[in-house]
């Protein structure tokens, strides 16, 4: 297989970046912050902040499942 010296390896590609976000987070928003990804840095900003708040709020939800389990004797 030949290739030419300009094509994106496959985790520098937009469509696995934006896969492993929803899939693997950690993962995505190292690739996303990698020097490889052109997204914009105020973009990078707002999907970190994003994925950092839904995890605080499944945290949180959690916790509240477990406390509400908790006092009802389950």
């Amino acid at each position: 297989m030949v290739t030419t010296g300009d094509e994106k390896k496959w985790y520098d590609q937009t469509f696995w970046i934006i896969f492993f976000l929803v899939v693997l987070w950690p993962v995505g928003l190292v690739l996303m912050w990698r020097g490889a990804c052109t997204w914009h840095v105020a973009v990078k900003i707002v999907v970190t902040i994003v994925l950092v708040g839904v995890v605080a709020l499944s945290y949180q939800m959690s916790q509240a499942v477990m406390a509400a389990q908790g006092t009802m004797g389950i």
